[in-house]
């Protein structure tokens, strides 16, 4: 999926908001990029490129942790899923896909279309069950605020939760 230096760490967002909360006395933090990604692969079948299961998992788990250090008092106002669309990547170009939504770099058309990540993610914004211990307060402008659910509604840890059966897309759409 990955080259073998980059690895995903979900209660690793936990650790690092609570060392901020101790080390700096609880600022106001606002994740702005947190996000798995995988290799571009060309030869790739349409489904395995849109199932995206293990992006679901992975920003499922952070939540769940990042919901346990605010729920120990850390002073989380934000959180920004990395990336909207596949993109140029510094690092990588164009081979690494960090996206919610799949962009054909391909046939040149850079069309968009959502993968599972997506679907699961508009969910969680719109669903107080559908999430990770948190639950989304929406104005008319969008996300407000987040506020923490009570505990029996939290996942298993990552990356063995089984709470949220992931659903094909082709079953979606």
């Amino acid at each position: 999926m990955w080259p073998p230096t980059m690895y995903g760490v979900p209660y690793g967002l936990r650790k690092i908001v609570e060392y901020i909360k101790r080390r700096y006395l609880n600022p106001a933090i606002f994740i702005t990029e947190n996000g798995f990604g995988n290799v571009r692969n060309d030869s790739s079948s349409w489904s395995q490129i849109r199932n995206d299961t293990f992006r679901v998992d992975y920003i499922q788990s952070s939540l769940h942790y990042l919901a346990i250090a605010m729920r120990g008092g850390a002073d989380v106002r934000g959180y920004f899923v990395w990336s909207l669309l596949d993109n140029f990547e510094w690092i990588y170009g164009y081979t690494s896909m960090f996206g919610l939504y799949y962009v054909d770099f391909i046939d040149g058309s850079l069309r968009r279309y959502p993968k599972l990540s997506a679907h699961w993610y508009r969910n969680f914004l719109h669903d107080d069950d559908y999430g990770a211990g948190v639950v989304v307060n929406r104005n008319e402008f969008g996300v407000q605020s987040l506020q923490l659910q009570t505990a029996h509604r939290y996942p298993p840890p990552y990356p063995n939760h089984k709470r949220h059966q992931h659903t094909n897309l082709t079953e979606i759409e």
